[in-house]
């Protein structure tokens, strides 16, 4: 929601939405390295705060939008929460990939993303059918 507010604010004030977009993340960046470690919320505040992160900079950014995609998933093994995890290393990075039509890329990433939940015994079906209609591009 912060980031949304600040988008906008950025948007009326500075008429450039790349600058504005800028400011949004650096305003995130802020937020993250403000929070308290102390905090028995820390990594689900994190989590939250990289993912909105990574959606200001996916577009203008996507190599560190990349880099993210790796801190995510590093926060979200620390929550011991694998499925979010794998989420994260493999279906948010060939998001990226797809936006940069890197297919081949995209491919690897969505076949490892159903090789890790094959592993940890969950499922999501619909990396299946995004894998065919890579396949059909």
């Amino acid at each position: 929601m912060l980031a949304f507010l600040l988008t906008i604010w950025g948007l009326f004030l500075i008429g450039n939405p790349c600058v504005a977009q800028t400011k949004v993340a650096d305003s995130i960046r802020k937020e993250i390295a403000d929070l308290d470690k102390n905090d028995p919320h820390y990594l689900d505040q994190k989590a939250g705060a990289l993912g909105t992160l990574l959606q200001s900079v996916k577009y203008s950014d996507p190599e560190y939008a990349l880099i993210l995609c790796d801190s995510l998933f590093d926060v979200f093994m620390q929550l011991d929460d694998t499925m979010r995890a794998y989420e994260a290393k493999y279906r948010y990075k060939a998001g990226i990939y797809d936006l940069r039509g890197q297919s081949d890329s995209l491919l690897l990433m969505l076949e490892s993303y159903a090789e890790s939940l094959t592993t940890i015994k969950k499922s999501d079906g619909y990396v299946y059918i995004d894998i065919g209609n890579v396949y059909l591009l």
